[in-house]
């Protein structure tokens, strides 16, 4: 069989015997794949420091039969991270990416997708750093294309669309749909009051925004937390894994100032 050649995250690298290692790469058209790169750990690899985690990469290789691995037979970089160089949000981000991505059993149908993603995500964390809307972003689109996210731009009880005068003033948890004033009563079925509406128009602003286009959130809203763990635990029923990088991640975006001097 020929080589394939595909673009390609890097998201795990497992040590093997002595110089070689099993790569875990989310493909653009070919979903998750697992190489044997034979001689990567090796001071004159030719690989060495392309095939690295978090790195975008053109790559050549033959798929493996079964539970078989797959061989790497050619990598060139194309997006490189340098993680000495970014901060720690970055980091915790970018390994938070990465995580979800091996946890996910990504489908054919939306494993281009899921790539698309984590390609721009990658491109502009390192282009801009980090964002705290980032991590909603990431998560919305996650949840939205397994299907397990509501509509955001209206009303999951009445249906009715969001405006000035229409606002999200409860929540869901359970089907993160969002509620507005009508509908959330304390006799609302499954929903909970709050004022929702930062959320929501993050939520609709992401339908039609690239990650590098959203704008800075002026400060951390209260819901900021609450809503990121309802959204995992919404990827994480899915992968029937916890997802242990949100931890670190939400310690260092939630530290008071004084306590991050």
């Amino acid at each position: 069989m020929h080589p394939l050649e595909d673009d390609a995250l890097v998201l795990r690298i497992y040590p093997f015997a002595e110089a070689d290692a099993v790569v875990v790469l989310l493909t653009r058209h070919h979903g998750k794949v697992r190489l044997m790169a034979k001689g990567l750990k090796k001071i004159r690899s030719r690989h060495l420091g392309i095939v690295s985690p978090f790195n975008l990469i053109t790559v050549q290789f033959k798929p493996g039969q079964g539970d078989r691995l797959g061989i790497l037979s050619g990598a060139t970089l194309q997006f490189g991270v340098d993680v000495a160089r970014g901060s720690l949000h970055d980091y915790y981000f970018l390994s938070l990416l990465t995580e979800v991505g091996m946890v996910l059993e990504i489908d054919p149908i939306t494993g281009e997708k899921v790539f698309r993603l984590l390609d721009a995500l990658v491109r502009c964390v390192v282009s801009h750093g980090f964002r705290e809307i980032l991590l909603w972003y990431f998560l919305f689109w996650i949840a939205r294309l397994e299907g397990e996210l509501a509509d955001p731009t209206a009303c999951g009880i009445c249906g009715r669309p969001f405006n000035a005068n229409r606002v999200a003033l409860g929540l869901n948890p359970i089907t993160l749909a969002f509620h507005c004033r009508t509908c959330s009563t304390p006799v609302s079925p499954g929903g909970r009051g709050g004022d929702y509406r930062g959320a929501q128009r993050a939520f609709q602003r992401f339908l039609t925004t690239a990650p590098d286009q959203l704008p800075a959130l002026r400060s951390v809203p209260e819901e900021y937390e609450a809503i990121t763990r309802l959204l995992i635990a919404r990827i994480e029923q899915l992968s029937g894994r916890v997802i242990r990088c949100l931890t670190p991640l939400l310690t260092v975006l939630l530290q008071k100032p004084d306590a991050k001097n």
